[in-house]
């Protein structure tokens, strides 16, 4: 149970839209994210709120003005565009800098506690220059005053916001090397890893092919693919044994050595934490 209390006066609220309460379904709250409550405010001096605990998370789409915050050790205000997450189980409190319109909600799930974290270790609480993704707070607030939303889309929703703000922040992972936005300079070191992938290779190599220095190629590839050479190494490698295991009657020996796995017991171990627990052999008796 969330402990709930909304004071019924707020001094420095001009006007509010809502707040709007949701019941989640028994089944949205043991596996979906799920919304408590939420609204529009427009505020000004002396609005603020102090809050020391609320077993809950909470979004803020910052539509006009400027919204102060003191949280987790750190100060920062969020202007017009902006979106904020917090966890309220921190103390947080925030008020207005000047005259201020929001929107928030508070919400919680089974996975809400991990994504929110990872969010803050990698990106912190404040997120800017977002664009579209800064509709999607009002369109749930607006789901919730229309009464009996269903709880799935709320969830898919939190959900894309929540992934949204992954992408926007720092890469979930490799990108495609046919993708437009590949700088030109990692072409060839590329073009040489997908055509030589099952011989040995160096990065000192590689970072002479772009005509870079060692520190500027792993930079700007780790920047542009998501993850550093060795890891796009290693992925790609991990891909093709997938498919000769599916593909081929080769051998566990013989697809180890055709991929760049010279050592065997180190292709089974590496494919095995790859696939969450599955051997070559397990995985290749699999129906797909």
């Amino acid at each position: 149970m969330i402990d709930l209390y909304i004071p019924q006066s707020e001094p420095g609220i001009v006007w509010k839209n809502g707040v709007y309460f949701h019941e989640a379904s028994d089944v949205a709250k043991s596996m979906f994210f799920y919304v408590f409550w939420g609204g529009e405010y427009y505020c000004r001096f002396p609005y603020k709120v102090d809050r020391d605990y609320m077993n809950s998370f909470i979004l803020f789409s910052i539509r006009e003005g400027s919204l102060a915050f003191n949280y987790r050790d750190q100060q920062f205000t969020a202007s017009a565009g902006d979106i904020v997450l917090l966890d309220c189980r921190y103390r947080n409190y925030y008020y207005a800098v000047d005259d201020v319109r929001f929107h928030f909600f508070h919400f919680s799930g089974p996975q809400s506690e991990m994504m929110c974290e990872e969010l803050y270790k990698k990106a912190g609480c404040l997120f800017s220059g977002l664009g579209h993704d800064n509709t999607a707070i009002p369109a749930i607030i607006d789901k919730i005053a229309a009464g009996n939303p269903d709880d799935f889309d709320l969830s898919v929703q939190i959900y894309q916001l929540l992934v949204s703000l992954f992408k926007t922040n720092y890469p979930a992972g490799p990108k495609q090397v046919s993708g437009k936005r590949l700088n030109p300079d990692l072409r060839p070191a590329l073009d040489y890893i997908h055509a030589h992938y099952a011989e040995k290779l160096y990065v000192e190599q590689l970072s002479k092919l772009s005509n870079l220095s060692l520190y500027h190629f792993v930079r700007l590839f780790k920047k542009e693919m998501g993850v550093t050479p060795h890891h796009y190494v290693l992925n790609l490698r991990l891909k093709k044994t997938k498919q000769l295991l599916v593909e081929t009657n080769l051998t566990v020996e013989e697809i180890s050595a055709r991929s760049g796995f010279n050592n065997v017991a180190h292709f089974i171990r590496t494919f095995s934490k790859s696939t969450g627990g599955l051997t070559p052999g397990k995985f290749r008796k699999m129906r797909f």
